[in-house]
Order: C-alpha cells, then sequence, then structure tokens
C-alpha cells in the first residue's frame, strides 16, 4: 500500500512537459468529457450534450481512464481539473 501511495505521490510531481504530453494522448473529444462529468452529467446527460450514443461515452471514458491510469470518472475529472484541462465547477446558486 505505500509503495502505491508512494508512486502516486511521485506521479503528480512529474515534470510538466510529461504532464503536457498526457494530454496530447487524449483525443480532443476525451477531454471534453471530463469536463461533464466535473460538471456531474451521467453517462446519458454527456451523450446527450455531446450528441453521442451513452456507448460512445463509456468508451471514451474507458480510453481516458486507459491513457491516463485512472480508475474512475472522478479520477479523470479531478486529473484534468488539476491540469487545467476541465475549468471548475460552478455550483448553481
Amino acid at each position: 500500500m505505500a509503495a502505491r501511495i508512494l508512486e502516486e505521490f511521485q506521479r503528480g510531481q512529474a515534470a510538466p512537459e510529461s504532464r503536457d504530453e498526457s494530454q496530447n494522448d487524449l483525443t480532443a473529444r476525451e477531454l471534453e468529457v471530463p469536463e461533464l462529468v466535473a460538471d456531474r452529467l451521467s453517462n446519458k446527460e454527456i451523450a446527450a450534450r455531446l450528441v453521442i450514443s451513452e456507448h460512445t461515452v463509456k468508451n471514451h471514458l474507458k480510453n481516458i481512464l486507459s491513457k491516463l491510469h485512472l480508475r474512475s470518472r472522478r479520477q479523470a475529472a479531478d486529473y484534468g481539473l488539476a491540469r487545467g484541462w476541465v475549468r471548475p465547477h460552478e455550483p448553481d446558486l
């Protein structure tokens, strides 16, 4: 467990160049998905917003998680927020 935590910490301390490289691994459409996840939209809502099928949303999420070595859609949204790819969610008043 400690080794895994240390590995995650070291990955977060990567040089800025490597962070930018991971963004380049994602397609333009894949970069849109974490932003909508950060807005707390369901796969169905994301599909409607992007005018794609729910199956395609799931494929994009699967590809994002694989490319970025993440485990959940929440991690993908947080990863994008931390790197400035995703704008912060503004709560409804």
